[in-house]
């Protein structure tokens, strides 16, 4: 029989066949120098027969090495790629193109295991290839963690690279930034405030913000949040309303519907420097109802803290 190490990744004219030096020729057999591999059979040593546990110890070998590659064919990019840890939306599913090289070494490190997890199933028989399969299975949990912490990371960096890009249009447009998108010192001023507790025995009420019935105006809370202003409000008296919707929108282009900001002309942290980004007018008219509602049927009066939460 034929030595199939000549076989592996490819045919290797390089190695000897049964040991017979002239086989390198013509490691086929199939053509016309098979008179020179039968000279050299005359000169080599015939092949000893293998005893019965030999031929068991291989037989096992090829059978572990058999169920190690198909633990590891089901641990592909594709596969890797729709394991999900942590739910992420349709808008940012371009956070697995970014982990693309982190699936790249996973896979690397689970062929090396592979490759470990063979030898051990042919010493050790049922075990060590259990042991090896274990070991697969880690990995592939680990990686996928590591992926989906990396797409924490992007959705986090598509917030900035939103601010970014809207400190740009705002440039071009000969827009003051003082009115379109906040101050550093007020970033700082504002995140400082959000973490800082009203009342430590009692939680906050939540305001919901549906994406379902306000799309547009979610997005921009959503955007407003990502650079750093607070989720935590605080209502101010109703007659500052006005002066800060005029400081917060002031300069801004109206377009198409009207324009939203945040944090909330009813509350002590809007006014200049708020996120204001254009929404449809049926949604301003809708969150300006559901936000007076809320703030009666809660009982928060001016001075009273509140948390803003996007929804469904």
């Amino acid at each position: 029989t034929r030595d199939p190490a000549g076989y592996v990744d490819g045919m290797s004219l390089y190695l000897y066949v049964g040991g017979n030096p002239f086989a390198y020729m013509d490691p086929t057999g199939l053509g016309k120098l098979g008179f020179f591999e039968f000279v050299g059979m005359l000169f080599t040593e015939p092949e000893v027969q293998r005893s019965a546990a030999q031929g068991a110890a291989i037989g096992a070998k090829a059978v572990g090495n058999a169920a190690v590659d198909t633990v590891v064919s089901t641990a592909t990019l594709g596969t890797v790629d729709n394991l999900e840890v942590i739910p992420v939306s349709a808008d940012e599913r371009e956070f697995y193109d970014s982990s693309y090289a982190v699936s790249r070494v996973g896979t690397e490190i689970i062929g090396g295991v592979a490759t470990a997890g063979a030898g051990k199933a042919a010493q050790a028989g049922g075990k060590g290839l259990q042991v090896a399969s274990h070991g697969i299975e880690a990995l592939e949990i680990g990686q996928s963690a590591v992926m989906s912490g990396r797409g924490l990371v992007d959705v986090a960096q598509n917030g900035l690279d939103a601010r970014n890009g809207a400190q740009v249009v705002g440039g071009v447009l000969g827009l003051r930034a003082a009115t379109s998108l906040p101050r550093t010192g007020e970033i700082t001023g504002a995140f400082n405030a959000s973490s800082k507790v009203a009342s430590t025995t009692e939680a906050l009420p939540i305001y919901p913000v549906s994406r379902a019935r306000m799309p547009r105006i979610a997005e921009n809370i959503e955007h407003a949040q990502l650079a750093r202003h607070p989720a935590e409000l605080t209502r101010a008296s109703p007659e500052v309303i006005d002066t800060n919707r005029k400081l917060a929108t002031s300069g801004v282009p109206r377009g198409i519907g009207s324009v939203d900001e945040y944090p909330f002309a009813s509350t002590i942290e809007g006014g200049r420097g708020a996120w204001v980004g254009h929404v449809p007018r049926t949604e301003q008219y809708s969150q300006g109802g559901t936000l007076s509602n809320f703030y009666r049927t809660n009982g928060i009066e001016p001075g009273m803290k509140f948390k803003v939460v996007i929804c469904d």
